[in-house]
């Protein structure tokens, strides 16, 4: 029962933290597949408070196209703001008995992860802020990846959530004109009780590993 282990992605995004946050938050299927190359489909289960949802999901074929099998996913999102207009984003697996397991599909548990967008200051006219994707893998899976796939990080789930900070970037540098389009209303509801959250991982003093999703997976090879 050892502590987590993170990986790190940062990048500078060529936009403001509210609009990274609302294409972060986003199930608008089109503009997802943009520039997140894991997700295929996003489906908002259930709203509790305002402040954190349940949503299911698929993988996106095109990109993990070595599985064999259809996946899909249920996690739990909550986000918030703070004083300074910097947004975090906690998402962990989860199970929900409105999503049970669907024929035809294996169902799979996304990390623990964190996204974190802050402002960058800077003398340029153009908005920027600084995105860090944080993914919680287990010392045990971070071992058996070392010693049996250390050359093919690339074709995993670790890699591919951590490459949607990359995915950001090149999506504001194309369309830099973006605003902020999605409803903000906060909806209400009472606490859900068919909401199981999967996380059994510590956050805490964790093992801090940085990551860019543009450097290979080679890079993380190394003396245990």
């Amino acid at each position: 029962g050892g502590k987590g282990i993170l990986l790190k992605s940062i990048g500078v995004v060529g936009a403001n933290p509210d609009t990274v946050f609302e294409m972060v938050l986003s199930r608008d299927k089109h503009k997802r597949h943009e520039w997140d190359m894991l997700i295929s489909d996003l489906e908002l289960v259930e709203t509790i408070d305002g402040y954190c949802d349940v949503v299911y999901g698929t993988y996106e074929p095109k990109y993990l196209n070595w599985w064999k099998s259809k996946k899909d996913f249920v996690f739990s999102r909550q986000w918030f703001r703070g004083q300074d207009g910097a947004y975090n984003i906690l998402q962990s697996p989860a199970s929900h008995k409105q999503k049970p397991p669907r024929h035809g599909y294996e169902r799979t548990h996304i990390n623990p992860t964190t996204w974190e967008i802050k402002r960058l200051n800077t003398s340029e006219s153009t908005p920027k802020c600084i995105v860090t994707r944080m993914v919680e893998i287990s010392p045990c899976f971070w071992d058996r990846w070392r010693r049996r796939t250390s050359s093919n990080f690339e074709r995993s789930i670790p890699f591919a959530l951590l490459s949607q900070v990359a995915g950001l970037r090149e999506y504001f540098a194309a369309n830099p004109a973006i605003t902020p389009d999605l409803p903000s209303t906060v909806v209400k509801s009472k606490v859900s009780e068919s909401l199981i959250i999967q996380s059994e991982l510590e956050y805490s003093e964790p093992n801090d590993e940085f990551y860019d999703a543009l450097v290979r997976g080679e890079s993380f090879e190394g003396d245990s």
